[in-house]
């Protein structure tokens, strides 16, 4: 992660960084994450893809303000596809919940955040597909600060399960592109812009119907791949 920014009062984590007000310039290691995806059924032989995936997140960064957190998140996944038309277009979504435990100094936080992103593609041309993609992100928690909750926090304790305050949400949509030619390798690209968000802190963190604190402006991606073992 990259953070520069000055006199943010009202930073998720600032008071960690200096309290209300407090600068911060910092390029740092954010974490790392393992995740394990097991295909069930293939969506261009069976009537759709089905995969089942189990991610593992450690975070010793914030991502929204840089500051040093102890956070642990556990992600089951679910994957969905469908190919139509001789599979010249193609469906797909991901789905996933996020049960994370983050802390740093006199805070803690159980979140349950849904994630859920789709989109549909289409081949334009031999080799090149264009599509329209859509990603829905949400936070349930209350943030507990030396002991305290404001409101109805999460818990995912083993044993106890409880679904807090929506926190904030967004929603993001865009293009993209994907080009395979017939070589081992591919790539894609792709843009989202948040559309519409809310926060709970209000306009400190909201504003025109969007969500400035737990959102982006935009999202851009671009992935490589390449695959072994040929065509067979």
């Amino acid at each position: 992660f990259h953070h520069d920014y000055d006199n943010v009062p009202w930073g998720p984590m600032v008071d960690t960084q200096g309290g209300p007000g407090g600068s911060f310039n910092h390029t740092q290691l954010g974490g790392g994450e393992v995740f394990l995806k097991y295909n069930i059924f293939n969506p261009f032989e069976d009537p759709f893809g089905l995969s089942l995936g189990l991610s593992y997140d450690y975070r010793r960064a914030y991502r929204l303000d840089g500051a040093g957190i102890n956070q642990d998140a556990v992600s089951p996944q679910l994957f969905l596809q469908k190919s139509m038309m001789d599979d010249r277009l193609q469906w797909a979504f991901k789905g996933k919940v996020e049960f994370e435990q983050r802390k740093s100094p006199g805070i803690l936080e159980e979140e349950i955040a849904p994630d859920l992103a789709t989109g549909i593609s289409y081949k334009v041309k031999e080799h090149l597909w264009v599509g329209f993609e859509a990603r829905y992100q949400s936070d349930f928690l209350s943030p507990e600060e030396f002991g305290v909750a404001e409101g109805n926090r999460s818990s995912w304790d083993w044993g106890e399960w409880t679904l807090g305050d929506q926190f904030q949400w967004g929603l993001y949509v865009g293009p993209s592109i994907h080009f395979d030619p017939d070589a081992p390798w591919w790539f894609t690209a792709g843009a989202l812009w948040q559309v519409r968000g809310w926060s709970a802190e209000g306009s400190d963190a909201s504003s025109n119907n969007k969500n400035w604190d737990e959102h982006e402006e935009a999202h851009i991606g671009v992935l490589f791949g390449y695959e072994w073992g040929g065509n067979d």
